[in-house]
């Protein structure tokens, strides 16, 4: 997205795509992450030249794309799989959020697509899941976005019979892929120290060394639960972030997106005091924006304090 100067002589309206989140309550948690993680990379010119930059299709990154991230990000190795994504998916980042969803992902006429492919970005992690084979690989109607979503779909196997994959797995350097056999009437705690134990004790020795990285590399898995903020509300400012850098002063904001906030003001007058104690909560919103855009760029550390 290429931000709209605030020198500009005749401000215009931004359009609701752009800035209104206010309609994301009938969404799924993972659907609202990805429209978070979509639009703050969106709108970092550092952030989006990096995913352009890292644009090969749907190759995994080289080990110089790597490298991009690390001296972009500050070290946050967490954004590998993230940026992995964002450059494979041909509407970013021209493309709102907002407007995936309504129309779908890019190039693929299906119900959804874009709210599928947005939750899957939100909810992006350390583990791939890898399920049944269910596209013809020889088909030329299949294209690139359901080979790609389909591989990463959950078995949907009845419980007690055999499980089979059709399918072949090409593992990357730094990944290893086996099965693992779950036990639904354990509860959820022993089912999450189960599985992290059976995973932890099988990396391998040349990657022993990375079990323990710098706190703020956080696993995308237990990244949101440690959020000083949500996920929808860092939208909302956002959004107040956007239509402000669009225009050069409050009062201008207010004219274009709130003017009838201006005419409750006394005598009709609307002083400097009166723009100020109106923009005061959305000068807040901007300033937490700013923050989160920071950590983003630069792995600024978020306090939960800042964002009382």
């Amino acid at each position: 997205m290429k931000k709209q100067s605030n020198q500009t002589t005749q401000a215009q309206k931004l359009p609701d795509e752009e800035w209104n989140f206010n309609g994301l309550s009938g969404y799924s948690d993972d659907c609202v992450r990805g429209i978070f993680l979509y639009e703050y990379f969106r709108y970092s010119d550092k952030l989006c030249k990096l995913v352009i930059r890292c644009r090969e299709g749907f190759a995994p990154m080289s080990p110089l794309d790597e490298q991009w991230i690390r001296e972009a990000t500050n070290g946050n190795e967490a954004f590998f799989p993230l940026v992995q994504q964002l450059k494979s998916c041909p509407g970013f980042p021209d493309t709102p959020a907002l407007q995936i969803v309504k129309n779908g992902y890019p190039g693929v006429n299906r119900e959804d697509s874009g709210k599928d492919w947005l939750r899957d970005l939100g909810s992006v992690g350390a583990v791939r899941l890898y399920g049944r084979e269910i596209w013809d690989s020889d088909s030329e109607t299949t294209d690139e976005f359901h080979k790609f979503s389909s591989l990463c779909l959950q078995l949907e196997n009845e419980p007690g019979i055999e499980y089979r994959y059709k399918g072949s797995v090409q593992a990357r350097k730094f990944e290893s892929i086996f099965s693992l056999g779950i036990n639904w009437h354990a509860p959820d705690d022993q089912i999450v120290d189960d599985f992290r134990n059976v995973v932890l004790n099988r990396r391998p020795e040349q990657f022993r060394e990375l079990a323990k990285i710098p706190s703020k590399q956080i696993a995308f898995g237990k990244f949101f639960g440690k959020l000083p903020f949500r996920p929808s509300s860092a939208l909302d400012w956002l959004g107040v972030y956007r239509r402000r850098g669009a225009v050069k002063t409050w009062r201008k904001y207010f004219e274009i997106y709130k003017p009838q906030a201006l005419q409750g003001t006394k005598r009709g007058v609307v002083k400097s005091k009166d723009i100020s104690d109106l923009s005061r909560p959305l000068q807040e919103h901007y300033r937490k924006a700013k923050l989160i855009l920071d950590w983003f760029e630069n792995g600024t550390a978020l306090k939960k304090e800042n964002f009382r």
